[in-house]
């Protein structure tokens, strides 16, 4: 079940990012960003959703709303939910959110080194662009038109 986050929810979004991006510290050499964001501020300030296995928090998504595209914030699914397709889940409600916003494409990021994301991205129908602006050089952005009169 997607629900929409709530404050109550920070903890657990924070636990689950730890959970889902620490596979990644060893192979881009840092923590990822997203792992050292306060959830409370960032369910504050973006529109967060959250997957729910009973009452446990396995997946989440954050959501950007800019004019003409909604930025995908961060993404992540708990490793003993991988496999199942609630990142594509996840996915799918956030090209939903971008619908209803009546937006013309959605955005995100990843490390370059992110290979496995990278190839889901790809297969999942986005495109790699160069933004207006970089965050920074090892960042690889994908964009995907989204098709607002669609369900």
């Amino acid at each position: 079940m997607i629900r929409r986050a709530t404050p109550a929810d920070a903890q657990a979004v924070s636990e689950l990012v730890e959970a889902a991006y620490s596979k990644w510290i060893p192979v881009i050499g840092f923590r990822p960003r997203p792992m050292d964001d306060d959830y409370s501020q960032v369910l504050d300030e973006f529109e967060g959703w959250v997957d729910l296995d009973g009452d446990v928090v396995r997946g989440a998504i954050i959501l950007r709303h800019e004019d003409d595209h909604l930025w995908i914030e961060n993404v992540a699914v708990h490793p003993s939910a991988a496999g199942a397709g609630l990142g594509a889940t996840l996915m799918d409600h956030g090209t939903q959110r971008a619908r209803e916003l009546a937006v013309s494409e959605m955005w995100l990021y990843t490390h370059e080194l992110m290979s496995a994301n990278r190839a889901i991205y790809l297969h999942l129908g986005w495109a790699e662009f160069e933004p207006p602006e970089r965050l920074a050089d090892f960042l690889v952005y994908f964009r995907r038109p989204v098709d607002t009169a669609g369900a």
